[in-house]
């Protein structure tokens, strides 16, 4: 087969100039080595597809018809449920009630009448993978901790306070970071899952003494409890008497009983005693509809995943008549958007496994110390960072890709995001649809992660590039339409992406028009859109760019390093930087 070095810029000049098909497809390849009738007629793996979304239970059987009726008519090849609740009063049909799950095989028995691929987003919500099922233990974990000053030579005996819920948001709160509240399940839900790891006592480095204590910069981010554009190490000799010195760090876990009370006889200074355990972040699923809210899973737990996957995408997948279970092709991640994780129940087996050495009395670095010297501490911490960072991608996105294949799956997710304590190059090793997103009307938006998804995919070899395409931003959710934004589709493509999935279709459970909006998101790709009859020709241009697309050979010039960090963050701009010479 020929390399695909010019036919996309035959097929952007030329556009939907339907008479012109056959003068086209003799321009870009010969007849023995393309398929004429393909090009003319794209197959349906080529054919756009629209993310559906299910709006908070508001649904009817003769709605799910006439939307995916709409769909098939203008050339549209499938389609991605999705249940969410932004801004939408409840309907009847709950999430996981009787009602919802009759709605749903009636999607899958009309998926397959019509001939469209029906796709899920693997939980309710779109933030990453949430849902009721998942338990406190099962939860997204973080290391949490209390401290307290005692000045010796003193016999202690006392209990150590345990940390309230939401350290790690309340953090966040306290430096102005964006929050959303919402995005947490309250206090109660998560109250008393907290777990030891470990007690320790050190002399009490001078600062902390003095209410002032000595810390590298950007220790909070450095130690996965959010996430930086780029990991700048402190390069500071940090004074001796702020430094924790491994010699004088004293583990008193074994001192501690099952009520939390502590024996020990404190030597003379002043002391710091030190209570490391971990909890559910307490991270929530969203936007979820009514029924569907519930906890984010344990992204470095194997065992998590699989009690989600079996309570939501197995689910799904039974649902309904022998043989209806084939018409689902694909299960997704969205972009994720689950906030930070930096343990989970075994963490430190694993990160002696994985790093050599054992993590005890590193611990206190991840409270805020400077433990042994600034050097070391970073150096721990890129570990640290490493160490989750392999565990999120074997144990969430390699597993999903497994779970997806054994039931004869694809698996498809825009492996990156704001919070996430991940290599994002390194996650494409386990999807076999990178993605990315961009909105619409929106020049530089998320660039840098279309590079991101494409180069991914040409280093594992990955034959499709799927993208979030057009999502609507919130100051012209009725403004978009295909002569606006055609060029900006081309530009795309032209950047590797080679299937575009539509943000987005709400689905219309009514006759009234414009139907629901999915809050103040996604541009109005649906069948009461005014332009909705017209838009074959515009999908059925779009197909043959992704057919052509998806048949050529990408041809790579230059490899670029982006680095080793952990997690890392891929560039928001289309500049790379340092520019190529």
């Amino acid at each position: 087969m020929k390399k695909l070095m010019i036919p996309l810029v035959v097929l952007l000049l030329f556009g939907c100039v339907s008479h012109n098909e056959s003068e086209v497809f003799n321009l870009i390849s010969d007849q023995d080595e393309w398929s004429e009738s393909d090009f003319i007629t794209p197959p349906k793996n080529a054919k756009t597809h629209v993310w559906y979304h299910w709006l908070n239970g508001n649904l009817t059987k003769e709605g799910i018809t006439a939307d995916l009726e709409a769909m098939n008519s203008v050339g549209i090849g499938g389609f991605t449920v999705f249940n969410a609740a932004e801004g939408i009063p409840a309907g009847t049909a709950t999430y996981y009630s009787g009602e919802w799950w009759e709605m749903f095989v009636h999607a899958k028995k009309e998926a397959k009448r019509l001939g469209l691929e029906m796709c899920l987003m693997n939980g309710p919500g779109w933030s990453a993978s949430g849902g009721p099922w998942n338990t406190p233990e099962n939860a997204m974990q973080e290391v949490v901790w209390t401290e307290q000053i005692v000045e010796g030579p003193v016999g202690f005996n006392g209990e150590l306070s345990t940390p309230k819920p939401g350290l790690g948001l309340e953090r966040d709160m306290k430096r102005d970071t964006i929050i959303n509240l919402r995005y947490y399940m309250p206090r109660e839900h998560v109250r008393g899952y907290y777990n030891d790891i470990a007690v320790l006592a050190f002399p009490t480095p001078k600062g902390e003494a003095e209410g002032k204590p000595y810390q590298i910069s950007r220790w909070w981010e450095k130690a996965g409890y959010s996430k930086m554009a780029e990991y700048v190490r402190d390069e500071r000799d940090a004074p001796e008497d702020e430094v924790v010195h491994f010699d004088e760090i004293i583990d008193l876990t074994d001192k501690l009983d099952e009520d939390g009370n502590l024996k020990w006889m404190v030597p003379e200074g002043n002391w710091t005693i030190l209570r490391v355990g971990y909890q559910p972040t307490g991270r929530s699923n969203h936007p979820a509809p009514k029924g569907g809210k519930g906890l984010e899973v344990d992204k470095m737990s194997a065992k998590a995943v699989d009690i989600h996957w079996e309570e939501s995408v197995k689910r799904m997948l039974e649902a309904g008549e022998e043989g209806e279970k084939s018409i689902i092709s694909t299960v997704l991640i969205d972009s994720y958007e689950a906030g930070h994780q930096n343990w989970t129940k075994g963490f430190e087996k694993e990160f002696k496994k994985i790093s050599g050495y054992d993590i005890r009395k590193y611990l206190p670095v991840i409270a805020g110390r400077v433990v042994g010297s600034t050097d070391l501490t970073e150096k721990f911490l890129w570990d640290f960072r490493k160490t989750a960072s392999d565990l999120i991608i074997n144990n969430y996105y390699k597993r999903f890709q497994t779970l997806a294949n054994e039931n004869g799956l694809s698996f498809a997710a825009e492996g990156y995001g704001n919070f996430g304590n991940t290599d994002d190059f390194a996650t494409g090793k386990y999807i076999d649809v990178p993605a990315n997103e961009f909105w619409a009307n929106k020049s530089n938006h998320h660039q840098g992660i279309t590079k991101l998804a494409s180069s991914t995919a040409h280093t594992y070899g990955r034959k499709i590039v799927g993208a979030e395409a057009f999502t609507g931003a919130p100051e012209k959710i009725f403004e978009t339409n295909p002569r606006d934004i055609k060029a900006q589709g081309d530009w795309f493509y032209s950047k590797g992406i080679n299937m575009f999935w539509l943000h987005g279709y709400t689905n219309s459970p009514f006759k009234q028009e414009p139907g629901l909006l999915l809050g103040s998101y996604g541009s109005q790709f649906n069948r009461h859109n005014t332009w909705w009859e017209y838009a074959k020709p515009w999908f059925d241009y779009m197909a043959r760019c992704q057919y052509m697309l998806q048949e050529g050979n990408p041809k790579s010039d230059i490899l670029y390093y982006v680095g080793e960090d952990a997690p890392v963050d891929p560039k928001s701009t289309e500049d790379l930087i340092p520019t190529i010479p």
